[in-house]
């Protein structure tokens, strides 16, 4: 069977993910990007985000990334 990572669900939303990354051309990253990346992986699939999405992504980006600053 097919790894889950490797999807064809998980392989667009790591390229919609990465795209986000690059089109900010930020020097630095921050959990403030990440949060940002994260949503736009939902809204891919979705027509809006939920507050409580949002609030999900918030704690998923601070367990992940806590090292990074927020801006």
């Amino acid at each position: 069977p097919e790894h889950p990572i490797n999807t064809k669900v998980n392989v667009t939303k790591t390229l919609i993910h990465e795209t986000t990354h690059a089109s900010l051309n930020n020097i630095k990253n921050s959990r403030k990007e990440e949060v940002t990346c994260f949503i736009r992986e939902v809204l891919h699939d979705n027509n809006g985000i939920t507050p409580s999405e949002i609030k999900s992504i918030i704690k998923k980006v601070n367990f992940l990334y806590g090292e990074l600053p927020w801006r």
